[in-house]
């Protein structure tokens, strides 16, 4: 009897499940905050499928946070990938470098010149690039007594001297790991602007320079990306500083598109026509 109340229960999670999806790529998802004024910021995102074990943090932290809700639990079905990411422009000259979109965490990092461990290619059709801190004429290390610094760990770090840089550790699910140390440099976007049009703009924002990798972040898979962008409610997210330096409201959106790709991606007020928005 036991048995058959739990093949009923995974049978009703499945289909609420399905439910959950097909909602998610028709309609477009938005979360608010609370700050700032400030215009859209738009870009493209693209998405890779396939069969395969959910087996990276990457996949992982993408399945439980797009797809998931507080006060609801669907179950971990092996077999799917779904991996957003989009493309960003750093440093002076700008380079791009493709990341993937988690809503599951704060900071944006990139691998960088010198990385130990970082993927060399990738199965998703695009070369992967090392950011150079030397190579960027705007970039500046972030320094421990930095203000950035200070507010992310709440408060001074223990053994971190002035003349230090800020130092950056994150721990996934699975026990892969990426580490190095905060840079401030220019952000390249989209600005979309009130006839839809859009326009190349930049702003100077705190990410993680990658110096060492583990686990799955450090092997050059079919999912492999230069990094990751997180859009946590923290301050050291990049939305919250686009929002403190009054480039954007404190609000992201995105329209998931097919299984097959495309959608977009985007930062402020949402003025695209004829989109549906559902709240959370």
């Amino acid at each position: 009897m036991q048995s058959k109340l739990m093949m009923i229960g995974d049978v009703v999670d499945f289909y609420l499940l399905l439910i959950f999806l097909l909602v998610a790529m028709v309609f477009l998802l938005q979360l608010e905050y609370i700050l700032g004024e400030g215009q859209t910021l738009s870009c493209d995102i693209s998405t890779q499928t396939e069969i395969s074990p959910i087996d990276s943090p990457k996949d992982r932290s993408l399945w439980d946070t797009l797809w998931s809700h507080p006060g609801a639990k669907y179950p971990n079905y092996d077999g799917f990938i779904w991996l957003y990411y989009t493309k960003l422009g750093l440093g002076t000259p700008a380079k791009d470098f493709y990341v993937q979109v988690d809503t599951g965490s704060d900071i944006l990092w990139v691998n960088c010149v010198g990385c130990t461990a970082c993927p060399k290619k990738s199965g998703l059709g695009m070369d992967l690039t090392l950011y150079d801190p030397n190579g960027s004429k705007t970039s500046k290390a972030v320094s421990c007594d930095d203000d950035y610094c200070t507010s992310t760990y709440d408060g001074p770090i223990s053994g971190c001297k002035q003349d230090m840089s800020c130092p950056y550790s994150i721990t996934y699910g699975d026990g892969s790991t990426t580490a190095g140390s905060f840079v401030n440099d220019s952000l390249t976007f989209n600005q979309v602007n009130g006839n839809l049009q859009t326009a190349a703009e930049n702003s100077s924002v705190v990410f993680g320079c990658g110096a060492k990798q583990s686990g799955t972040l450090g092997s050059s898979s079919d999912e492999a990306l230069d990094g990751i962008i997180g859009f946590g409610q923290s301050n050291s997210s990049v939305l919250s500083q686009l929002a403190a330096s009054g480039k954007v409201k404190r609000i992201f959106s995105h329209c998931l598109d097919s299984i097959n790709g495309g959608g977009t991606f985007s930062i402020g007020e949402v003025v695209e026509p004829k989109f549906n928005t559902t709240p959370l």
